[in-house]
């Protein structure tokens, strides 16, 4: 069995606390007898009420509480068989990690940003490999073309400044090793996101976009960064900023966007450049253009399929609610007591 929203587990742990609430009233009911009347007469005034039943009531009313949240958590089990074909592309996202990803005009660093809309992005692909590659003055290549996005959202998380071996920024490093991912012989079904700040100091840029349009991908750039100089943080091992980055006479280097090269490469391979806004960083738009584009059959078999059975949690829970109002507090035959 699994559940599909997993989240709701945690809810169980009302079901200790609501126990715990239980026990305490009664406590309380029962110390406020005292205060109000004799302690010879307690038994007598609470003589109707029956203490099992009021237990067996509680104990009703927990499990119910836990059928309900295991409901809300989507219970899943009884796996069906059936035949699914994927279309899409071969999609590898260059993601520049270089020191200016790391400045603040987009929050919380031009990289964070990156890197919480690429796993947005994940979520609207429709059946398309993925592959990634981070690259700063040289590129590596993170996780090879695959359809679990899981993967790929684990190591995306792991990406940093540090994953690059060296700094700088090679946008046409990034595209040669991207171009190691896909499938030599085609010539379509391929397409290069490509998320930077534009500041591409290796250059050799124009070869390279040559090199991916003769391969037959397309080249989605994403240009993340203000037009106003931006200062570059220096953070120390644990990630707290320590100062910014300054050249050799001591100014302070200030990172801003540079879009011509990303403009000239997308027209040079037939892709399109989008500007990351403050409120977005045009992912959507890249899914759609992405979207549009020829795709071919990427996988075909059986596949498990889980089923919904949150249903006879909820009717246990109304099973369960429907007993314990049945049950009442009051002993046979006796009217029901207050207390």
């Amino acid at each position: 069995m699994q559940f599909a929203d997993r989240g709701w587990l945690m809810a169980l742990w009302l079901v200790p606390a609501l126990a715990l609430l239980a026990l305490w009233a009664r406590s309380r009911r029962h110390s406020a007898l005292k205060r109000l009347a004799d302690a010879g007469l307690v038994p007598r005034l609470t003589r109707e009420v029956s203490h099992g039943r009021r237990l067996a009531a509680a104990i009703l009313l927990l499990a119910a509480v836990s059928a309900l949240t295991l409901a809300a958590a989507r219970p899943q089990f009884g796996a069906r068989l059936r035949n699914v074909k994927r279309r899409g592309i071969d999609l590898v996202v260059a993601l520049d990690v270089s020191n200016s990803m790391l400045a603040q005009d987009f929050k919380p660093s031009r990289l964070q940003r990156a890197k919480r809309e690429l796993v947005e992005l994940m979520g609207k692909l429709k059946g398309d490999r993925l592959g990634l590659v981070a690259f700063a003055g040289k590129a590596v290549p993170v996780c090879p073309l695959t359809l679990d996005y899981d993967a790929v959202n684990l190591l995306l998380n792991a990406v940093s400044t540090e994953t690059a071996p060296e700094q700088g920024t090679s946008i046409a490093d990034a595209i040669r090793v991207a171009l190691g991912s896909y499938v030599q012989k085609e010539t379509k079904y391929k397409a290069l996101l490509v998320l930077t700040d534009g500041e591409d100091h290796e250059g050799d840029l124009d070869a390279a976009a040559q090199e991916a349009r003769k391969a037959g991908v397309r080249i989605y750039a994403v240009g993340i960064g203000g037009n106003v100089g931006e200062p570059v943080p220096v953070l120390d091992p644990q990630g707290r900023l320590v100062g910014y980055k300054k050249d050799p006479s001591g100014q302070m280097v200030l990172s801003r966007l540079d879009e011509e090269p990303l403009i000239r490469l997308a027209r040079a391979t037939g892709g399109q450049y989008f500007r990351a806004g403050q409120a977005s960083l045009e992912l959507e738009r890249v899914a759609s253009a992405i979207d549009a584009q020829e795709k071919k059959d990427l996988e075909s078999g059986v596949m498990s399929q889980y089923q919904d059975q949150f249903h006879w949690f909820a009717a246990a829970a109304m099973a369960l609610l429907l007993l314990e109002w049945l049950l009442g507090e009051r002993r046979r035959g006796g009217a029901r007591a207050t207390a």
